[in-house]
């Protein structure tokens, strides 16, 4: 059986781990063994957890390169999380030419507005499917399609002149928050 893999992107809010938990539970429904990963960094959830309330167990890795399983496949929440994402992505790579089903869910943008290198490095091994999600544009009064995260310290955006102003989610002096094109650019 021929592996693939299935990236998920977008920005922060966007349902990434959503999707990511949905069609991991679609490939157990149809039979597969897969497991499900997160890198440590990522300490929001005990497992993969979207913010509709999906969840599943998952373990926490320093590298996907640690894990040595006989499964049909694996998830990846969190990706861009990954101290070396050159070799993860060859990882994957290896894993789908072994006949592995690999879903993997990364941030595409930094906050920086630069392409995270876990997403780089990953298109160049031309995943067989790719999901681009959009949010909502946390500006108070805007509606419009989110495609970039911003990062906010004390209230105001890191980088990038203008305050405005977003709606905290996080309810803390830092915290990212999807944003429109227009308003990310300010």
């Amino acid at each position: 059986m021929p592996g693939s893999i299935e990236l998920i992107t977008g920005p922060m809010y966007s349902g990434k781990s959503d999707l990511l938990i949905r069609k991991y539970q679609e490939c157990i429904g149809q039979g597969l063994s897969l497991s499900a990963f997160k890198p440590v960094r990522e300490i929001r959830d005990t497992g993969i957890e979207s913010r509709t309330g999906l969840r599943i167990e998952s373990i926490s890795l320093s590298s996907l390169i640690n894990f040595s399983g006989h499964n049909s496949g694996f998830a990846v929440d969190e990706a861009h999380f990954f101290d070396e994402p050159e070799k993860e992505v060859d990882f994957i790579s290896h894993a789908r030419e072994a006949g592995k089903k690999v879903l993997v869910s990364c941030i595409d943008i930094d906050y920086m507005g630069e392409p995270t290198e876990f997403y780089q490095a990953l298109l160049a091994v031309e995943p067989d499917n790719l999901s681009v999600l959009t949010a909502r544009c946390d500006v108070i009064e805007c509606d419009d399609p989110a495609i970039r995260t911003g990062l906010f310290r004390n209230g105001s955006k890191v980088r990038k002149g203008e305050s405005i102003v977003v709606e905290n989610r996080q309810k803390s002096d830092e915290f990212y928050s999807p944003l429109c094109f227009e308003h990310f650019s300010l």
